[in-house]
């Protein structure tokens, strides 16, 4: 097989393919995926983008095809025909542990309340009628997606809105976007914020731009620091999961707002506590995968 050499390509010819590819393999799925679907649902062709915005059963359904179509196919397909290993590419060969994996489990809860402060901020930025409309529809939709009335329903979230997101977007993300920026450019920083801006931008929600934008400027330097997908795609789990099952037992806070029931006073220094605490986990974290990866050139020296 003649393997396509992406590592010849300019940043945006790659970007500008990636993304095809992302938006070809969602239509194929979604087609593909809606069909299969009247097996299951009661919805027709004629009455599918209804069934899109009323039914959360559907709304579960084609938001695991969005994941799949978008990032996770894509990914796979990519690496595939350009002839990289998956697992090494990734860094899905070594699984996470120890401390490494202790801070990417703690690291987004810890994160809530800057996260919650930068939501704040962001919302005293001027945006169009229309974004506030989009806003608020989007999120009717995904309030009645959240409320789960049995712990198998929240299962299903846990999978479809938490994990399955934390995969595909981790791996096209940071696996592909960032690090093809990173390679091209030879500056970490700027693929990592670059990346961030484009995963935050992708969500099409302008009300949680910036949050958002810093979140993936955080996986983005766990991925770069610890060479393993693994670490970004679990505080990314974590973080999606978390609220999950947060607003399943707190049911308000997903159509009131979680920042509006605490002051600005309050949010802020919360949220200044919060940003000192995750910038000495990152801290640890960069200095454990400094110290990992020089005892192991060590022990190659040796070996």
């Amino acid at each position: 097989m003649r393997y396509i050499k992406l590592e010849e390509w300019s940043v945006v010819r790659k970007l500008f393919y990636f993304f095809f590819v992302s938006f070809a393999s969602y239509m194929i799925l979604f087609v593909f995926g809606a069909s299969l679907g009247t097996m299951f649902f009661d919805y027709t062709s004629e009455n599918i983008f209804e069934f899109l915005s009323s039914d959360s059963d559907v709304i579960r359904y084609f938001q695991a095809i969005t994941t799949l179509g978008f990032f996770i196919v894509p990914a796979l397909f990519i690496l595939y025909i350009s002839g990289n290993s998956i697992g090494k590419y990734f860094g899905l060969n070594k699984l996470p542990s120890g401390r490494k994996l202790i801070i990417a489990i703690i690291l987004m809860p810890i994160a809530t309340f800057l996260i919650m402060m930068l939501t704040k901020i962001n919302h005293y930025i001027p945006f169009p009628e229309w974004v506030y409309n989009s806003e608020l529809r989007s999120a009717e939709i995904t309030d009645s997606l959240l409320k789960a009335n049995s712990i198998a329903i929240l299962l299903i979230n846990i999978f479809v809105i938490a994990l399955l997101p934390a995969i595909g977007e981790e791996l096209f993300f940071r696996g592909l976007i960032q690090r093809a920026i990173v390679n091209k450019t030879n500056n970490i920083h700027l693929g990592v914020i670059i990346t961030a801006a484009i995963f935050s931008a992708v969500h099409f929600q302008f009300l949680g731009f910036i949050p958002r934008m810093l979140m993936g400027i955080v996986l983005g330097y766990i991925f770069v620091w610890s060479k393993n997908i693994w670490y970004p795609i679990i505080a990314h789990f974590i973080n999606n999961a978390t609220a999950v099952i947060t607003i399943y037992y707190n049911p308000e806070l997903s159509s009131s707002g979680s920042t509006d029931i605490y002051s600005e006073t309050t949010l802020f220094i919360a949220g200044t506590i919060s940003a000192v605490i995750v910038y000495l986990l990152l801290v640890m974290f960069y200095r454990i995968s400094t110290q990992n990866k020089k005892e192991s050139d060590n022990f190659k020296i040796i070996g």
